[in-house]
């Protein structure tokens, strides 16, 4: 994503200071703010709206979104979020105070992100164990108060919102670089974000609409998602005339975010996502292994669909 343009003077300094924004047509940022908030929509909302529809044949058809959707969110985190963090930790524009530990922020403020979200995970777990442990063993899964939730089914609720926080986070950290971006590099950003929003939203809804939470729970769910880049774009245009990428304060808040965000979305991707929808599931053990294989299959085309995004 934009925002490193770092002008170099001719004797090899680096140059700090702010870049005047050449051509910048405002008509053209706005109609992208309506672009991308269609563009997501449309990713989230269909995915849940497919899961609304009961059917055998949906049920497949939801589990291979979801398997591209875990594809994407692991590209996301290793692709997007890692490579652009450690760009802003290495940044000769970065503060003095920070340039010595450097790029190992990326991996600092991963790991802390990753290490609240499992304490979050344990802490609300163990609460929603101890409510419902003696149900647990009397009722049959069909019979069960909507309150009383398995392990796994818990799991995957508290994962979906974890990881909607983590591609929130980093939503508002692209759309302020499309805000901020000048007419040259528009398109072609604004292009990349389209597909990069609408992967994303397809994944997530894919993954709300497998959780066992009501239809209002699911939708209101699904309204933050397409908001918050298009928010991020109208901070960027407010802010274009003093916005300045290679200050050290938005060099800092680029690096933080990234990074925490791509330690929430690896987290989720191994223990939540590929842990408990795949290696520990008994229903995707039961799939036959045709359906498997195209279950995997799926999952490395999400993330190469993702990868092919990171080229722009």
């Amino acid at each position: 994503h934009g925002g490193h343009s770092h002008g170099e003077h001719d004797h090899g300094l680096v140059d700090c200071e702010a870049i005047e924004l050449e051509e910048y047509t405002l008509q053209t940022h706005i109609y992208g703010v309506f672009i991308i908030l269609a563009v997501s929509a449309l990713g989230i909302f269909g995915s849940i709206w497919l899961g609304t529809k009961k059917s055998n044949s949906v049920a497949t058809a939801l589990q291979l979104v979801k398997m591209f959707g875990i594809g994407i969110i692991a590209a996301t985190a290793w692709i997007h979020l890692l490579p652009h963090a450690f760009l802003n930790f290495s940044s000769p524009c970065l503060p003095e105070s920070m340039s010595r530990y450097g790029i190992s922020f990326v991996g600092l403020f991963g790991l802390i992100a990753a290490f609240l979200v499992q304490l979050l995970e344990v802490g609300t777990s163990r609460h929603n164990h101890s409510l419902h442990a003696h149900e647990e063993q009397v009722l049959p899964i069909e019979d069960k108060d909507p309150d009383s939730l398995t392990h796994i089914q818990h799991s995957s609720i508290i994962g979906t919102y974890v990881l909607e926080f983590g591609i929130v986070t980093h939503s508002v950290v692209i759309g302020l670089a499309l805000g901020v971006c000048p007419d040259d590099g528009f398109t072609t950003l604004l292009m990349a974000i389209a597909f990069h929003q609408f992967f994303e939203g397809m994944a997530l809804g894919s993954l709300i609409a497998t959780t066992p939470l009501s239809l209002t729970t699911k939708i209101y769910l699904g309204l933050l998602y397409p908001l918050t880049t298009p928010a991020g774009i109208v901070i960027g245009i407010l802010v274009r005339e003093s916005f300045n990428a290679n200050s050290g304060t938005a060099i800092v808040t680029q690096g933080v975010l990234d990074s925490l965000s791509s330690g929430i979305l690896i987290y989720t991707t191994y223990c939540s996502l590929m842990g408990d929808e795949i290696n520990n599931h008994s229903g995707f053990k039961g799939y036959t292994p045709i359906f498997k294989m195209l279950c995997f299959v799926m999952m490395y085309l999400g993330a190469a669909a993702m990868a092919i995004v990171a080229l722009w």
